[in-house]
């Protein structure tokens, strides 16, 4: 649509771009629609095939939207998602298959979402950092070389 700009090294195909929809750098969408005065600063992706199915290359599990009165079915297996009028993103984002952001949302850096609806005027946050988990994992066992030359 007219004054929508995409930025530097994105990937942005099969796709609807609102009016004034701004995309920055480093964004991966397909299949998506983005509506109007959108703005996707850096390194937000998109995905348009669930992880679900048997072989990605050909994908056979239809993307769901989980909306509040139930499930609507997209009907196709490759669908992005929908980001409303007016949503703002940080960087470092991942949305799945199957969201759906309503207008003038802000999603907060770090955010990893898939097949939800989020209602509109809402602000979406990564966890906190005390959240986090850490697991320690044990050195390998390397087993000693054997240095008698038998």
């Amino acid at each position: 649509m007219p004054g929508a700009q995409v930025g530097f090294n994105c990937e942005v195909t099969r796709r609807f771009l609102g009016e004034r929809a701004d995309l920055g750098h480093r964004i991966g969408i397909n299949r998506t629609l983005v509506g109007a005065d959108a703005h996707l600063p850096a390194t937000l992706t998109i995905a348009a095939i669930s992880l679900w199915n048997t072989d990605l290359r050909r994908p056979d599990r239809e993307i769901i939207f989980r909306v509040p009165d139930g499930l609507y079915r997209c009907g196709t297996p490759r669908f992005g998602g929908i980001l409303g009028d007016g949503c703002q993103t940080g960087n470092t984002i991942s949305l799945g298959p199957g969201i759906a952001i309503g207008p003038h949302c802000r999603i907060a850096s770090g955010v990893t979402l898939a097949d939800r609806s989020v209602p509109a005027d809402s602000s979406i946050t990564a966890p906190p950092t005390e959240v986090t988990h850490i697991w320690h994992q044990r050195p390998r066992r390397v087993p000693p070389k054997n240095t008698t030359g038998s």
